[in-house]
């Protein structure tokens, strides 16, 4: 697990404290591997949508950031853009769903302008609300004020994470980017690692079959 951590979602400040518990390993308390699956948005079939000016490169980033340090609790990190980029879409929301009933979590990481802002907010949570993993990520980020069912990733089980302000990348620095990065994939990780141990330490919080951290099937 992830001991501290003091972080800057808009990249203003450093990652002052990261520990990672010494006897971390690559199951839970269940004796069930410990995998999630990591998405930058645009990467897979993106079409003509290629995502916000910078998304897409910030988006990995923070995707790679976020597996290192998964990895280093234990975690297998699913990669569907570096592995699967030449499904289409449709093969891809397919891969979604079997992953969700096979009690895999997926976070697609996106950021966007102002432009996309509603009712003054630009970050936030795309997803069922009633998954530990979307209110774990929501408690930093907030819940996105648009309905999740507009989304098919949603719908099948995953969530969409508009994780940063794409205009702000334009004002930043390369180094400013990269520890922009950073700071968000320690959050992402952190509210991971913190719904797993929370969804593992009874079974009043366990995810029901066919499930995962992030939602159920309900297309």
């Amino acid at each position: 697990g992830i001991e501290s951590l003091v972080v800057d979602a808009e990249g203003k400040g450093l990652v002052q404290s990261w520990k990672v518990f010494q006897n971390s390993s690559s199951v839970n308390r269940r004796g069930i591997p410990k995998v999630v699956a990591l998405v930058p948005g645009h990467y897979i079939d993106p079409g003509y949508d290629t995502g916000a000016p910078g998304e897409r490169e910030q988006g990995r980033r923070v995707a790679d950031k976020a597996s290192w340090m998964l990895k280093q609790c234990g975690w297998q990190v699913l990669r569907p853009d570096q592995d699967l980029h030449h499904y289409s879409w449709l093969e891809y929301n397919h891969w979604v769903n079997r992953r969700t009933l096979e009690g895999i979590p997926i976070v697609e990481i996106h950021g966007q302008g102002r432009s996309s802002r509603i009712q003054g907010q630009l970050t936030g949570v795309i997803g069922q609300k009633d998954a530990p993993l979307n209110n774990e990520l929501a408690s930093s980020f907030g819940f996105f004020p648009m309905n999740w069912r507009h989304l098919r990733v949603a719908r099948n089980g995953g969530t969409v994470l508009e994780a940063f302000n794409t205009d702000k990348l334009k004002r930043m620095t390369f180094r400013q980017q990269v520890q922009a990065a950073h700071n968000l994939a320690a959050l992402i990780a952190s509210s991971i690692v913190r719904s797993e141990e929370a969804s593992t330490a009874s079974k009043q919080n366990a995810v029901e079959a066919g499930c995962s951290l992030t939602g159920c099937p309900r297309e």
